[in-house]
């Protein structure tokens, strides 16, 4: 595997990827193909439109944040978080990125879809100190036919994470209108947080936005809005309240 690092974007004093103040890092390349992407412009895992490092090219360029980690007003101490894309399918180039960090005593998180091969996540999974896990479509054939994706690569990687893995994991579910937030997936997705319930720190709704509109513009490519309402994300935290886990309805302004 190369050891090029391709990025989209460095994100600098991110609120919403993790605990404090952080450094997103976005890399190029994703596994499945969501019709509501905020990031369309990583699913290309081309180096075309990006920007491109070494390990230590990286860790250097987040350890220039470093003074803003332990400077949040509400004291938790921040890093670095990998997003995408699929941050997972970089994991070869990635790890000694990790590794230099974890030196360094930067918290590092991720966000992932865990549509990855397992030796992907067995190979980084134990450098990670705090999972966001996306919860999408449960149904198989919704998800084939939706995000040309076989849902069960999911379904046996979240078994494995939460088997072996010691660290925070939040789950993220995207609640976007009608692909994420029937009644049936929304029970699915319920029943599947209750299985492993004891092992997850948190639940966040994620409301649907249309943010990427110009991105989409840019790239040619079709854009699909559908507006989620308050009524719904409200149904969904219902939906979920028996579980006993805290549910944040994340809101992008």
């Amino acid at each position: 595997m190369s050891d090029r690092i391709l990025t989209s974007n460095i994100q600098r004093f991110s609120l919403h990827d993790g605990p404090g103040i952080r450094t997103t890092v976005f890399l190029k390349g994703c596994s499945i193909r969501c019709p509501w992407c905020s990031n369309p412009e990583c699913i290309d895992p081309s180096s075309e439109d990006a920007a491109e490092y070494t390990a230590g090219e990286l860790i250097n360029v987040c350890l220039k944040d470093r003074i803003f980690y332990s400077s949040s007003a509400d004291n938790e101490p921040g890093g670095v978080t990998f997003s995408g894309g699929e941050c997972l399918l970089q994991t070869g180039a990635i790890q000694p990125v990790m590794q230099g960090l974890r030196k360094k005593g930067i918290h590092i998180a991720v966000e992932t879809s865990l549509y990855v091969p397992q030796d992907s996540l067995k190979k980084i999974m134990n450098l990670i100190d705090l999972f966001y896990v996306d919860v999408k479509i449960l149904d198989p054939e919704k998800c084939r036919s939706v995000q040309h994706a076989d849902v069960t690569v999911f379904l046996d990687n979240l078994e494995y994470l939460f088997k072996e893995s010691t660290s925070e994991i939040i789950i993220r579910i995207p609640v976007i209108g009608s692909y994420t937030d029937t009644p049936e997936n929304m029970e699915a997705v319920r029943d599947l947080i209750a299985k492993y319930k004891d092992k997850i720190a948190g639940v966040e709704l994620l409301k649907e936005h249309n943010l990427a509109a110009s991105k989409y513009e840019r790239l040619n490519l079709p854009f699909e809005y559908h507006g989620t309402d308050e009524k719904t994300l409200e149904k969904y935290r219902s939906v979920l309240a028996p579980l006993g886990l805290p549910v944040k309805i994340c809101r992008v302004q």
